[in-house]
């Protein structure tokens, strides 16, 4: 019989998010912040599969009302294996595709910066993970 399941893994102290942070000198300089396997995810599968990843956002939320969001491109992801980050959109994309196994895959995150046009702030967004077969 056909089995898929995903279960997700936070390493932070609130179950269901997770905070990038304020900023360090050195982000600033390089232009982004980043958090290296914070989410980890369990697949487990007996036929072949697809991790999809989404966003309902329209943009970064500010989670206190200021004046602008920043544009969801800001916040990239991509698996701890791959080289490229990919930003988060409301269109499905393919974060792996595998044949059956079990599989845990460890997310990062990235966050763009730039003082001089993006708002400073408390930002989110809701990011959706699926699973389907292949």
């Amino acid at each position: 019989m056909p089995f898929q399941s995903l279960s997700l893994d936070i390493q932070s102290s609130n179950s269901h998010a997770f905070d990038i942070g304020k900023p360090t000198v050195e982000e600033l300089s390089r232009r982004y912040g980043e958090e290296k396997g914070i989410i980890t995810l369990t697949v487990r599968s007996n036929m072949p599969w697809v991790v999809n990843v989404r966003t309902d956002n329209n943009n970064l939320e500010m989670k206190v009302e200021k004046e602008d969001s920043n544009p969801l491109s800001d916040f990239l992801l991509k698996r701890s294996k791959e080289d490229t980050y990919i930003p988060i959109s409301q269109r499905e994309k393919i974060l792996i595709r595998e044949e059956p196994c079990m599989k845990e895959i460890r997310v990062h995150y990235r966050i763009l910066i730039d003082e001089e046009i993006r708002q400073a702030g408390n930002h989110g967004v809701v990011i959706i993970y699926t699973i389907a077969p292949a």
